[in-house]
């Protein structure tokens, strides 16, 4: 069996269809879904991209043991793989994953890096500083940045002369990834292709654009604040909800290109598929827009995750599975179904989920934790997320902010009666606080590496 793993960052789970959306047009992994066994309670665990990346890659739990930086350097999913003689690719444009000595493509056979997402430093200051900021500053996150992402990014396509749609981040992955497969077919291989899109700049080609707001006339801010989005008018803010909606439908199109491609070179029969991404992003819901200043509401941190094989795409299969599944699940779940055993000195802190993409339904935890550490670096702005998910409550520590390194009072919500999050009832049910607390420390206890406290307090602490 081979696996192909199709990773798009940012990609909110209600761009889908089978997860209750309707505004995005993504007809091929809609199509996916239907063929698959679909996570209904798939939660992202360490967060944000890195940590999300570092929990898969090495199999435990980034959080609760560090934040934001290089791919620890025990043993990874792809060494795994490698060393047991198939191919593990790594196709790419997620700057953060190889910058700066972060090593996120160590263990890979082969990989390959797309340069110029984002603040990628790809064109030199000179031709950034060429490129003006239209609209007002302080309706881009990091304006005072000596390098703003938004004119970083401008110029790398400039450098890459990007001029159609081809030229587009999910485009050239895509391509370059079908030409891998084509020579990999004899083998047998893990792929994994990683699309940033629909990760801000969001800055879709037109006619993308067009299928959301094709009256509009306005700038669009690509790289909105993360932050309160009382700054925008009632048109910016949806002409930033429809550029990002304009790349999902982007990423759809191209990942269908190589999911038809896998099908043309007679590797649909042997391949399993699995879609997901890292984590969501706000566009206006609760007063937002971007990540990582906001609590971690359920479409930051509720993410799609589906696991396709050959025998569920040749029958016309598919299911729901209400396990609580978590980015740790997938290492061993990759390493099982490629038939290999992961070495003795290897630490997997998740599950397989092969029992469950087979039909069974079977309790793997009994609550989803989500967060990362109390750290305050520059490039993340706040630290100290935490969320605590069952299928009736979820408990949530607002990150504390670096401007004034306070610490809020948790959050408590009713997921049966209030699914939006809207309604804080932490005073009226205490008890469960703590009791989903509890479930957080001995979590903690569980996988933290070197015998450090909980880096939030108890509820009952605020009162």
């Amino acid at each position: 069996m081979n696996v192909l793993v199709l990773c798009s960052d940012s990609f909110r789970r209600d761009n889908l269809s089978i997860y209750g959306g309707g505004e995005a047009k993504t007809p091929r992994l809609d199509a996916l879904a239907e063929v698959s066994c679909v996570f209904d309670n798939a939660y992202t665990g360490s967060y944000p991209t890195l940590p999300n990346r570092a929990d898969i890659f090495n199999g435990y739990w980034r959080f609760p043991n560090a934040g934001w930086g290089p791919l620890g350097d025990d043993i990874t999913l792809a060494q795994v793989i490698s060393d047991n003689g198939a191919m593990a690719h790594l196709e790419f444009d997620c700057p953060h994953m190889a910058k700066f000595n972060m090593y996120y493509q160590r263990g890979f056979s082969s990989w390959n890096w797309h340069r110029g997402q984002e603040a990628d430093l790809l064109a030199p200051p000179s031709l950034c500083s060429a490129f003006p900021m239209p609209g007002q500053a302080d309706k881009y996150r990091q304006e005072k940045a000596a390098v703003h992402s938004s004119r970083q990014h401008k110029a790398n396509q400039m450098m890459r002369k990007r001029m159609n749609e081809e030229d587009f981040y999910p485009a050239a992955i895509a391509k370059q990834a079908v030409n891998l497969l084509a020579s990999m077919r004899n083998d047998q291989f893990f792929m994994w292709v990683d699309m940033f899109d629909p990760h801000e700049p969001f800055d879709p080609p037109k006619h993308y654009f067009d299928m959301y707001f094709p009256d509009f006339a306005g700038h669009v801010y690509d790289v909105p604040v993360y932050g309160r989005q009382e700054k925008y008018t009632r048109e910016e803010l949806k002409a930033i909800r429809c550029a990002y909606l304009a790349e999902a439908t982007m990423v759809d199109f191209w990942m269908g290109y190589i999911m038809d491609s896998l099908a043309s070179l007679g590797l649909d029969d042997n391949t399993t598929i699995i879609f997901t991404s890292d984590h969501g992003l706000a566009t206006g819901d609760h007063g937002y827009t971007g990540k990582n200043c906001l609590p971690l509401h359920h479409y930051i941190c509720r993410i799609p995750l589906f696991i396709s094989t050959p025998q569920m795409r040749r029958s016309r299969t598919g299911r729901v599975s209400r396990v609580f599944a978590q980015p740790v699940d997938l290492t061993p779940t990759i390493i099982g179904m490629m038939g290999f055993n992961p070495p003795a000195e290897m630490r997997l802190d998740g599950t397989s989920l092969i029992p469950i993409v087979n039909g069974e339904e079977r309790d793997i935890r009994s609550v989803a934790i989500t967060g990362n550490p109390n750290i305050a670096e520059s490039n993340l702005g706040p630290g100290g997320h935490l969320r605590v998910s069952t299928t009736e409550w979820a408990l949530i520590y607002p990150p504390v902010l670096v401007e004034d390194g306070i610490r809020r009072p948790p959050c408590l919500y009713d997921l049966v009666s209030d699914p939006g999050e809207n309604n804080d009832v932490l005073k009226d049910h205490m008890d469960v606080a703590e009791k989903l607390y509890g479930e957080y420390v001995q979590f903690w206890k569980q996988y933290n590496h070197d015998g450090s406290e909980p880096h939030v307090p108890a509820p009952g602490s605020f009162v």
